[in-house]
């Protein structure tokens, strides 16, 4: 267990600290409180890293395995480890299994799994990552009622929501404090609550935005993207969309900031070939080069040019003026202390 001055507890292991051939040894031994694992591959070919953060009482968990096989049984129930409602999302590869009812197991990247850990299955893994969020029996309105197996679709309105309040979570939690562990438990209990129960979907409007955010990110190349996008996308109404990007300025607002960051992405990435600022600024929906410069320059202090690599990967402001490089030297400043 890694734990800094200030950070949230965190217990890690990988690769290098762990020798190829006990890997599976030492993953078998850190989840045999949840479930008794076994191999599908030789003991010298299976691989996993995991990193695992205590929130208060909520566990968040990023996991890389090769393939394997569950079993959950009466003997773990007997264990204390039943108090647990999980939620898994898998970025590659998936679970598939059976609980002792009829209820199936089936959780892909297409398919946020819901698992209850009171109730004993047998199942497979064919290897991949997953981030897992745990979360106590006494904080699920109605857990009883939620079903062993049950799935939600990725791409459904509650899935959208559950599985952008998710990837915020994680990508908080490295740089997170110990004092604001029950707040982003807090929060991620609320968030599963909302989505979990099948009387209601009232999804609160941070959930909501933080979604609809990480949607336009992933849709961006679509140059009519717009309000009626998000609405059929969340089944919410427009009144709600206008609300949720008030603090941007506006959809429209928020579409074109998210426009002008790939545009500097792209245009500060190295190259081997040339490449022409115009061709960048139509590729993200900037069909007016003057329009363009000026957002641009009102963005990120610099023009357009300014970014432009030179060919092969070298100093990307090495030819340009004094005034220009200084400019780039002081961006940078400010990006690296952001």
């Amino acid at each position: 267990m890694d734990v800094d001055a200030t950070g949230l507890p965190v217990l890690t292991f990988g690769e290098q600290s762990v020798p190829p051939e006990h890997t599976f040894d030492v993953y078998h031994d850190t989840t045999a409180p949840l479930f008794d694992t076994g191999l599908l591959v030789d003991p010298g070919e299976f691989r996993s890293t995991a990193a695992d953060y205590l929130i208060d009482d909520v566990v968040v968990s990023r996991v890389f395995a090769g393939p394997h096989t569950l079993r959950r049984t009466r003997r773990h129930l007997l264990d204390g480890t039943t108090d647990w409602i999980t939620i898994q999302i898998h970025h590659q590869g998936g679970i598939r299994g059976a609980f002792g009812d009829d209820s199936t197991l089936d959780v892909t990247p297409a398919r946020i799994g819901i698992v209850d850990l009171a109730k004993p299955f047998a199942a497979w893994s064919e290897g991949g990552t997953a981030t897992w969020v745990g979360v106590p029996r006494d904080r699920i309105d109605g857990a009883g009622r939620i079903a062993a197996g049950r799935a939600l679709d990725r791409w459904s309105p509650r899935g959208r929501i559950l599985d952008a309040a998710v990837a915020e979570l994680w990508a908080r939690l490295g740089d997170a404090r110990a004092g604001e562990a029950d707040a982003l438990a807090a929060d991620i209990v609320e968030t599963v609550n909302t989505l979990l129960d099948p009387d209601r979907f009232t999804p609160t409007d941070r959930d909501l935005r933080v979604a609809m955010e990480r949607f336009i990110k992933a849709n961006l190349s679509d140059l009519v993207l717009g309000v009626d996008d998000l609405r059929a996308a969340f089944h919410c109404s427009r009144s709600s969309v206008y609300r949720c990007f008030e603090q941007h300025g506006g959809v429209a607002s928020y579409i074109r900031e998210q426009r002008l960051l790939r545009c500097f992405d792209e245009l500060a990435r190295p190259t081997e070939l040339p490449r022409r600022i115009a061709d960048v600024a139509t590729r993200w929906g900037f069909e007016n080069p003057s329009h363009f410069h000026r957002l641009f320059k009102a963005k990120f202090g610099l023009a357009p040019s300014a970014l432009s690599p030179s060919i092969g990967g070298h100093e990307p402001y090495a030819s340009h003026s004094p005034t220009t490089a200084h400019q780039i030297t002081e961006f940078h400043a400010w990006a690296r202390a952001s």
